[in-house]
């Protein structure tokens, strides 16, 4: 029996139509990726550019039920920063999120992979020189440095020893609560630390320290710099573990300390 070609068509017209629309809904577009591929949830931080002062220290930590909490503080105007919090909506493409709450102006974001990126009144990207540092990187966890005792070995490039195993010098990296707990081998520590893409590492300025008289304040000081100065860490085949800036010399070697220790 032959098909006239009408009804054949009037038959696969339809067909593909269906198919069509099916293949649409089943791959879901780039801008749907953000909200239904990435892992966007936790806390990103920053420095933004500021108009009228060095920069603005930005922390955001967004929850999966839609709420926020932010933290605000203008280098050299606010030793404390501002906090809020609040809700925050995606929009419709599912790649851009808005902050609301009752203290500060709405702010959007465009979200990518670890970074949410600053965007202008008119939800654009900002261009220009400055571009790149309108961004905010995710808070990462590394099993491989977190949740061990380092003991310091090496500092600024002159050997670490000590002849008292129970004050030795380490850093511990408690990643329940993205807090620094150590001992400089006289004072313990204790401050907040941001692990981001890029084996990159941030201790921040706000190490509290206990303030006994030490018999090597000069090393105590050198130690606490080291810190403050970190930005990345690399870590050796032979296990060791090194805080560095940039590309220059390591800054401190560590050994993770063994279960007796």
């Amino acid at each position: 029996m032959r098909v006239s070609p009408v009804i054949l068509l009037t038959w696969l017209v339809p067909f593909l139509l269906l198919t069509a629309c099916s293949g649409e809904h089943d791959s879901p577009t780039p801008a749907d990726s953000s909200r239904l591929s990435l892992d966007w949830t936790g806390t990103y931080s920053g420095v933004l550019p500021c108009a009228s002062c060095p920069g603005i220290e930005t922390t955001i930590t967004l929850h999966d039920d839609g709420s926020f909490e932010r933290s605000l503080r203008y280098i050299d105007k606010n030793p404390v920063p501002a906090r809020d919090s609040g809700s925050f909506a995606w929009n419709d493409a599912g790649g851009i999120v808005t902050l609301t709450s009752d203290e500060q102006d709405s702010q959007s974001y465009q979200v990518g992979e670890h970074r949410l990126f600053h965007l202008d009144k008119q939800g654009r990207r900002i261009a220009g020189e400055l571009a790149n540092r309108y961004a905010l990187d995710q808070h990462l966890h590394d099993p491989a440095i977190e949740d061990r005792r380092w003991r310091l070995v090496e500092l600024n490039g002159e050997p670490v020893t000590s002849d008292d195993q129970h004050r030795e010098p380490y850093i511990l990296l408690r990643s329940d609560a993205l807090r620094i707990n150590g001992n400089t081998s006289c004072n313990t520590f204790n401050g907040p630390y941001a692990i981001k893409s890029g084996q990159r590492i941030d201790f921040g300025n706000n190490i509290a320290m206990t303030l006994m008289a030490c018999p090597d304040m000069d090393r105590e000081q050198a130690f606490v710099d080291v810190l403050r100065r970190a930005d990345n860490y690399t870590m050796g085949d032979d296990g060791t573990m090194t805080l560095n800036r940039a590309r220059m010399a390591p800054l401190a070697r560590f050994v993770a300390a063994v279960e007796s220790e």
